[in-house]
């Protein structure tokens, strides 16, 4: 492969990797995480009661993302959400539907990793 083409690979993937790191990190970094933690934000998780049982942010509350419609009434539409998952997709998911249902506060934190 030609010099050229192979740095060209290169940085492509460099900002792939950066841009899902930002979409699925929910584009806030961590000292804003922390910041709203300490200011009370709820944490919901939105993996599966089985994978959540297999390791969570302490004081996170766990609403399945198939189960969230259902279960939305458990929360306030004013208070700050912080929504995690494994990854990052389904809090993603979770943020876009809670914030058509007028959560104007529910951010999407990515992994539950980076709430520990």
């Amino acid at each position: 492969m030609h010099p050229v083409h192979w740095i060209f690979w290169v940085a492509l993937a460099f900002a792939a990797i950066f841009t899902l790191r930002r979409v699925l990190g929910g584009g806030l970094s961590p000292a804003r995480l922390k910041e709203l933690k300490d200011q009370g934000a709820i944490l919901v998780d939105v993996r599966t009661s089985a994978e959540f049982a297999q390791g969570h942010a302490p004081g996170s509350l766990n609403i399945p993302l198939d189960q969230l419609s259902q279960r939305m009434g458990e929360l306030e539409r004013s208070q700050t959400i912080l929504l995690c998952c494994a990854s990052g997709a389904r809090s993603l998911g979770a943020q876009k539907f809670l914030q058509r249902a007028g959560f104007t506060q529910a951010y999407s934190a990515g992994s539950w990793r980076r709430l520990l």
